[in-house]
């Protein structure tokens, strides 16, 4: 084991050096006149951004009703993540990737757009509020000076961009924009950074990949106005305390919340079964998530007549084929029982009524310690920035 550590230990020296390259060297952009706002995490796996951004979008939307406000999300495993596109109701999860559905979905009032590259994407779709960019000297001057293989190639990396404003009315240039798994983004320049760090592993093993599963070095919490510890509960409560000492050392300026669910019953398209009455049902389990075991405890915990497991790679596609599988194993009167994530795909899929009604989901809300506090900071912040 310890053979495997040291071979995998100058992997992770040189992953963090190409992200230090990359995040030092990226070209940054800004939004015009827009306050933008990431919410991501330090591993790799499932934190609950997905959670925070829509509770995120539900108390903005409530806080500023006259701005409009933006999710710009990857799309991953989306087939429009290259291309990009706005997300609808009706859009397919093959298209947009299952997590920018469901936010679509939860918050419907809110744009939600996918794309790879966010920056271009946005634009895409609002050509008109995309600024004028000039360089500090004319084209005519860099033609004169320079070859035209300089020219093409490097023009824009050697010559400072002057964004110019065009005439745009103030409130269609006042948007509040969300990056969705958005702190590694380097490419957007942000106002605010808000980090999710699981409260029963906050680092792992404290090793970034692939010798662990950190995605940058703690040290980034420099950036972070806000960390939520998720999953929070008493029985972690103590290894929570000590990593917000070891962040505050980092961070001083640092302000903490907890967050966790609130579940209260699982549902399929006609009804809804109270967790209370799951101990006489038979479950079988099953999900597609970078980490299961949240749901799968949760459940468990209920202590259901029988319960099975069954677990997909994070992301995965389901298929028509892959729920008849789970379905032809069922004994009599079981159900089947995913995440809302995993529903908003099966929905799409082309199920009969009969098989539909054996398939619930759990619904979750989140709920967050001094809450109150953040929605006064929230709106203080923002309010701040568009007086300028």
């Amino acid at each position: 084991m310890k053979f495997f550590l040291y071979l995998l230990y100058p992997f992770s020296l040189l992953y963090q050096f190409l992200f230090y390259l990359d995040r030092r060297f990226k070209k940054k952009n800004k939004f015009q006149d827009s306050f933008v706002i990431s919410v991501g995490n330090l591993t790799t796996g499932g934190t609950g951004k997905t959670p925070l951004t829509i509770y995120l979008s539900k108390l903005l939307s409530g806080i500023f009703r006259e701005k409009e406000i933006i999710i710009l999300s990857r799309g991953y495993r989306g087939t429009k993540t290259v291309e990009g596109m706005i997300v609808e109701l009706n859009s397919s999860p093959i298209e947009t990737g299952d997590e920018p559905l469901l936010i679509k979905t939860q918050v419907p009032e809110v744009e939600v757009i996918i794309g790879k590259k966010r920056y271009a994407s946005f634009y895409k779709f609002y050509p008109s509020l995309k600024p004028i960019t000039k360089f500090s000297l004319s084209l005519k001057d860099i033609n004169a000076r320079f070859s035209p293989r300089f020219r093409t190639k490097f023009r824009e990396k050697f010559f400072i961009p002057i964004l110019e404003k065009k005439e745009i009315k103030k409130e269609d240039l006042d948007k509040i924009i969300i990056l969705d798994d958005g702190f590694q983004h380097h490419a957007i320049l942000r106002n605010l950074d808000l980090l999710l760090v699981d409260s029963d592993s906050p680092i792992g093993n404290g090793f970034t990949i692939p010798l662990g599963n950190l995605r940058e070095s703690i040290t980034a919490v420099k950036r972070v106005k806000y960390i939520f510890f998720t999953r929070y509960s008493k029985e972690n409560s103590y290894n929570v305390e000590i990593f917000k000492m070891k962040f505050l050392k980092i961070n001083p300026e640092l302000k903490f919340f907890h967050l966790a669910y609130k579940l209260e019953f699982i549902q399929n398209q006609k009804e809804k079964i109270l967790l209370q009455n799951l101990n006489h049902k038979k479950i079988t389990l099953f999900s597609a998530l970078g980490n299961p075991f949240s749901f799968e405890n949760s459940i468990e915990e209920l202590k259901p007549l029988k319960l099975t497991k069954k677990r997909f790679p994070d992301h995965f596609s389901y298929t028509t084929e892959t729920i008849l599988t789970l379905e032809k194993n069922l004994e009599k009167e079981e159900i089947l029982l995913c995440t809302e994530k995993d529903y908003i795909k099966i929905k799409s899929l082309n199920l009969n009524e009969e098989t539909l009604s054996k398939i619930y989901n759990l619904p979750i809300e989140v709920f967050i310690n001094k809450q109150s506090e953040l929605k006064s900071d929230l709106e203080k912040i923002i309010n701040e920035f568009f007086k300028k």
